[in-house]
């Protein structure tokens, strides 16, 4: 296991439970998935085929999935808004592939609703999770 996904494993274990998001393209690691899940949380939306089959077979399952990489590819400016609405508790930002540029482009469109809590630092990359301000800690 990868130093950012144990250091985020053991953050969240120690959260109160939530409903957590993150950007659902895990670049071919299906693990990194259910991280939140062996943390104790839910999901807002896991694997595409479980989160169908577990629901239904709802129709909102691709939309879901489109709505979470818009945000994670900074372009959903209303993110915060519609995130705090479906009551999503956390939204992490931890994997290798994610930079300065993109954390900033998330946190302008999560701020109004999240506050940051960043676990550390590995170059000028903040590694952490957005919480939903308001709820109870």
């Amino acid at each position: 296991m990868r130093r950012e996904n144990k250091i985020m494993l053991e953050r969240l274990r120690v959260e109160p439970r939530g409903v957590v998001a993150q950007d659902p393209r895990a670049d071919g690691e299906l693990a990194l998935v259910s991280l939140p899940l062996h943390a104790g949380h839910g999901m807002w939306l896991g694997w595409d085929g479980y989160s169908s089959l577990w629901r239904g077979f709802p129709e909102d399952v691709p939309h879901r999935r489109r709505r979470l990489e818009a945000v994670f590819d900074g372009q959903d400016p209303a993110a915060g808004g519609w995130m705090a609405a479906e009551k999503i508790d956390y939204v992490l930002f931890y994997r290798e592939r994610e930079s300065k540029e993109r954390w900033e482009a998330i946190d302008r469109s999560l701020r109004s609703h999240y506050l940051w809590c960043e676990i550390y630092r590995e170059g000028d990359r903040p590694v952490g999770f957005w919480r939903r301000q308001g709820r109870a800690r």
